[in-house]
């Protein structure tokens, strides 16, 4: 049996928190935190019709974008859910921003609670209703994004800046990095930039660049970058040369100094690694 209980607009179970209005027969209800994995879904019902849509990914990804839509169209070019080729498969980009003032990767997280976390931590930390969730921190994982955008583009890897940008009911419990921003900051973190690192001809060839480089945003592209995300995480846990357990390490030299990566336990007799996915 399944205990949930309603407080005006709210429902809380075990599931997570449900926001939903309705008003005769119409209404919308949309999830605010979900405790367990499963499917969630934002439904809209208006009368007899209704519509759902994917959960917390369509929600952060649409408001971001209504957010951007605040950054001139003639001095900032967006392109939104970017795929691209990488040496072991592929890479996700939720938002790329080219203007003369440098090339922007957004990473976006659509999450609730009380967030924890530091530039040089591996997990960071989620907090909902006294429950704690472990999360990849969202700086390293944009970090291989700004890597393969930089190659992609022939362009400096100092001239592209990551940004994470947290959407939803969640608040910063830490200090964090001026490029961790939270709602319309996003934008006033991009606006902040005003050296000019490219001029209007620059911005137009990347543009130009990108939309051949980019994989067809098409639901094969899709299908086979999370195929790619899951075969890494079938090789997590057991190292595929030797046979003993993989663990997460963070490379503390070289050009992905800070990173985090899975190295073979068995090290140094086996030196195999597998790179996290993104």
């Amino acid at each position: 049996m399944r205990l949930r209980f309603r407080l005006g607009p709210f429902t809380f179970g075990k599931g997570g928190t449900r926001l939903s209005p309705w008003k005769g027969g119409s209404g919308v209800s949309v999830p605010l935190s979900k405790k367990k994995k499963g499917g969630t879904f934002d439904k809209v019902r208006i009368g007899s019709i209704s519509a759902y849509f994917g959960g917390v990914p369509w929600r952060g990804e649409t408001l971001l974008k209504s957010f951007l839509l605040d950054l001139p169209t003639n001095q900032y070019k967006t392109f939104h859910n970017v795929f691209l080729a990488t040496p072991d498969g592929s890479t996700q980009i939720d938002h790329v921003i080219i203007s003369i003032y440098g090339v922007f990767v957004i990473e976006t997280k659509d999450m609730t609670g009380w967030i924890f976390g530091a530039k040089d931590q591996s997990r960071w930390t989620q907090i909902i209703f006294q429950e704690k969730f472990r999360f990849q921190n969202p700086l390293r994982q944009n970090y291989k994004h700004t890597l393969s955008l930089a190659k992609a583009l022939n362009i400096p890897h100092d001239h592209v800046f990551s940004v994470v940008a947290f959407v939803g009911d969640s608040t910063f419990k830490t200090p964090m990095p001026p490029n961790v921003t939270h709602g319309y900051d996003c934008v006033r973190y991009i606006k902040q930039h005003n050296q000019e690192l490219f001029s209007l001809v620059d911005v137009h060839l990347l543009v130009d660049l990108l939309e051949q480089k980019q994989l067809p945003p098409t639901a094969e592209t899709e299908r086979q970058h999370i195929e790619h995300v899951q075969n890494i995480a079938v090789n997590k846990t057991i190292c595929t040369r030797c046979g003993k357990p993989m663990v997460e390490r963070v490379a503390k030299k070289g050009a992905n100094a800070g990173q985090t990566f899975l190295g073979c336990s068995g090290y140094p007799n086996c030196k195999n690694t597998v790179e996290l996915p993104s």
